[in-house]
C-alpha cells in the first residue's frame, strides 16, 4: 500500500515518530493535498530557523500569508542548539524587528531558543507583547532591562538556557534581582549556563538540574560552584556538561571529569541521579576522528562514577557533528576494559539501570 492511500490517523502516527526530523515530516507532507493536511500541524508544531532566508520566510507566513498556522507553533529555535565561540548563524539586529512580529503571533509557544547577537535581543524584546507562556527559554544575549522585564512576564518558565558568558557584575545583577523579585523566575528548575551563573542562582531558587557549558571561561568558578550545591535551595538531581575542550589537550583535571570527581565530596554524591555529557567536536583540532580512548584516558576510565544514587549515565556528541567513533569501537573498546556489562557499572555506582555511551546501551 502506498503512503497516499494509508488511512490520515496511520499517516499521523508515522509522522509522530518522526517529530525529531522535520525533513522527513515535509517530506510526507508534500506526498499529496491528503497527507498535507492530516500532517502540516506536525510540520508547524517544532520550528528550526539556521539562516536570514529562514527567518524572512516564516515572517512572511505567520504575518500574511498563512497567519492560521501560528497557532500550531510550539517550539521555536533560532541557529544551533548550542551557541559556541559565533561559529553558527546567530540573528543580528535587522532582523530582529521581522521575528518581534512573528512572537506577537504565537500565541501557543512553550519553548523559545536565540542564537542572536546582544543588540539584536535588545531590540527583540524591546516593547514585546508577548500572546504566549513559556516554559523553556535560552538565549545568547546579554543581561539587560528589556531582558529582565521578559524573563518576569515569563513567570512561567521551568527551564533556562543562558548560552553566552557572564561578567561577575553581569551575575551581581540578576542575582540581586531574582532575589528581590519573588515574580521573577519563581518557577525555575533547570539552568544551563556558565559556572558563575549556576552557582549564583542556585541558592535562591529551586534548581534540581543544572548544565554546564564549558566553553564560557569557567575556570575560575570550579570552587564557589562546589561550595555552593551545599547551599542549594533543593538538592541536585541532574548534572550535565556541554564539552568543546579539544580532547587530548591534558585538560581533564579541571575539565568535566575532574569536576565530576570532586562532586563526590559534596551532597551531590547521595543526590546526584543523571550525569549526562555532550561532546562538541571541533573539526580543526579533531580531523582525523576522536577515539574513545582520548576522550576517557584514566585507567580504569570511569572512575568519576562513584555516586550512591546514580541512575543515568549519558555520553554523547552534539547533534550534526561529522566525527564520532563508530559504535563498533565503542563496543570493543568497552570489552577491553571489561565494562561492556552492567554489572561492572554498577559496582562504581550501585543504581546504574541506564548507560548510554555514544550511541551504544550497555545492557
Amino acid at each position: 500500500m502506498s503512503l497516499a492511500k494509508l488511512p490520515p490517523e496511520v499517516l499521523y502516527l508515522i509522522a509522530v515518530t518522526l517529530i525529531n526530523g522535520s525533513e522527513s515530516i515535509a517530506s510526507l507532507c508534500v506526498v499529496n493535498r491528503g497527507t498535507y493536511q492530516a500532517l502540516h500541524v506536525l510540520l508547524y508544531r517544532s520550528i528550526n530557523l539556521r539562516s536570514v532566508q529562514s527567518v524572512t520566510s516564516l515572517y512572511g507566513i505567520i504575518t500574511s500569508l498563512q497567519p492560521e498556522h501560528s497557532v500550531y507553533i510550539t517550539s521555536l529555535q533560532i541557529g544551533p542548539e548550542w551557541c559556541v565561540n559565533n561559529e553558527h548563524f546567530r540573528l543580528n539586529r535587522s532582523l530582529a524587528p521581522q521575528l518581534h512580529r512573528v512572537l506577537q503571533n504565537l500565541g501557543n509557544l512553550k519553548s523559545l531558543s536565540l542564537a542572536i547577537t546582544p543588540n539584536a535581543l535588545n531590540v527583540l524584546l524591546s516593547d514585546l507583547v508577548a500572546p504566549f507562556h513559556l516554559d523553556t527559554f535560552a538565549h545568547s544575549g546579554k543581561l539587560s532591562t528589556p531582558l529582565l522585564r521578559f524573563l518576569e512576564q515569563q513567570s512561567s518558565i521551568t527551564k533556562l538556557g543562558w548560552q553566552v558568558a557572564m561578567s561577575q557584575r553581569e551575575v551581581d545583577s540578576l542575582y540581586f534581582s531574582v532575589e528581590g523579585n519573588p515574580r521573577l523566575l519563581p518557577e525555575l528548575e533547570v539552568l544551563e549556563g556558565p559556572l558563575n551563573l549556576l552557582k549564583a542562582l542556585i541558592q535562591i531558587r529551586r534548581i534540581s538540574r543544572v548544565t554546564i557549558f564549558q566553553w564560557l571561561g569557567y575556570y575560575s568558578y570550579i570552587e564557589e560552584f562546589l561550595a555552593s550545591i551545599k547551599l542549594a535551595m533543593v538538592p541536585i538531581t541532574q548534572l550535565g556538561f556541554v564539552d568543546d575542550v579539544p580532547i587530548g589537550t591534558g585538560w581533564i583535571g579541571i575539565g568535566w571529569i575532574g569536576i565530576a570527581k570532586r562532586l563526590q565530596s559534596t551532597p551531590a554524591f547521595s543526590t546526584l541521579k543523571e550525569l549526562r555529557v555532550v561532546k562538541l567536536f571541533r573539526k580543526s583540532v579533531d580531523d582525523y576522528g576522536p577515539k574513545i580512548g582520548d576522550v576517557f584516558p584514566s585507567n580504569p576510565p570511569f572512575d568519576f562514577l562513584h555516586f550512591e544514587a546514580l541512575e543515568k549515565f549519558e555520553f554523547t556528541h552534539s547533534t550534526g557533528v561529522r566525527h564520532a567513533p563508530p559504535p563498533v569501537g565503542v563496543d570493543e573498546w568497552l570489552i577491553f576494559h571489561q565494562m561492556h556489562q552492567l554489572t561492572a557499572w554498577r559496582e562504581l555506582s550501585p543504581s546504574l539501570h541506564t548507560v548510554l555511551l555514544w550511541g551504544s546501551v550497555v545492557s
